[in-house]
């Protein structure tokens, strides 16, 4: 990083930038010579704007999110994507991206407009961010996407309702869910791997403790129901493990189980349910109680 570039993490490890001092970067003439500028520059900074979001005006909050949001623009690898493309001589454009980088010189067509989604449906602008990212995510440098999934946490944050009940859970999507306990699971100190969405084989999350005396290997299995989890899925998992032979393995549910599931685990050691109250003690304990609004951050480090 050249000299007359302001490298935040550098001054943040060092003690010499405070949120206050990053903010007001973000806002003045010298945003240009900031890096990155375009997300937050350290988890610490987003964990105390997001634990002061009450005392945030919305004018001050919506410039910020216009900053973290992609604009209408073009990035350094955009150069480079179009000097190859047209060194290959013409050919049909493989998607928008490429056409309007040729034709126009901007790659982007920026997404600041779903700032006048929040206020009405902010479910909406968080899934055209998700649409945006999915698209984009070859081409953006990694400081745009951080400062997408950077958004969706302040979205989250200021317009989304973490009642700390475990029908919150029910508020996300299954991939969302999984990422979740994954996520709290690694913060037990598990080594963690998230299986595919899909044909995940009975397990959706595969944990390793390592620890000498405590060795183990979890099969999680994560049913996001609105109803209680019924006894087949245990015996199910029951059969996974043991074809596996895995350590354990842990049935997960917002809501909990039948009568019929407890009796089964209480019955077989092998299997651990996990749910309602106990779940949502777990994952403040573990994940603070803003775990809600950090969904989007989790999903990236699992991505």
């Amino acid at each position: 990083m050249t000299e007359h570039y302001i490298y935040s993490p550098d001054l943040i490890k060092n003690g010499k930038m405070s949120l206050s001092d990053w903010l007001d970067l973000m806002n003045s003439t010298n945003r240009e010579k900031l890096y990155p500028n375009n997300c937050f520059p350290s988890d610490k900074f987003l964990h105390e704007y997001v634990s002061n979001m009450k005392g945030i005006k919305e004018i001050d909050f919506k410039k910020l999110l216009r900053m973290l949001l992609v604009n209408s623009c073009s990035y350094g690898v955009d150069d480079f994507n179009a000097e190859n493309y047209i060194s290959r001589g013409p050919k049909e454009y493989p998607n928008e991206y490429y056409r309007r980088l040729i034709e126009t010189g901007v790659g982007y067509e920026g997404i600041t407009w779903i700032i006048d989604l929040l206020k009405y449906s902010p479910k909406t602008g968080l899934s055209v961010i998700d649409a945006f990212t999915e698209v984009h995510f070859m081409n953006l440098p990694d400081a745009a996407i951080n400062g997408l999934y950077d958004a969706q946490v302040l979205i989250r944050a200021r317009y989304l309702q973490n009642d700390y009940s475990p029908r919150t859970l029910l508020e996300l999507n299954s991939r969302e869910f999984e990422c979740l306990i994954a996520k709290l699971y690694s913060e037990i100190g598990y080594d963690v791997t998230l299986t595919e969405a899909i044909k995940d084989g009975g397990k959706d999350v595969i944990a390793l403790n390592n620890t000498p005396a405590r060795k183990e290997k979890l099969y999680i299995e994560c049913k996001r129901y609105k109803k209680n989890v019924g006894v087949h899925w245990a015996r199910a998992l029951i059969g996974t493990i043991s074809n596996d032979k895995i350590t354990k393995g842990v049935l997960i549910s917002p809501l909990g189980f039948t009568k019929g599931c407890i009796k089964l685990a209480n019955e077989n050691s092998r299997i651990e349910l996990l749910g309602d109250k106990e779940l949502i003690t777990l994952l403040d304990d573990n994940l603070g109680k803003n775990w809600f609004d950090y969904i989007p951050k989790y999903i990236q480090e699992f991505k």
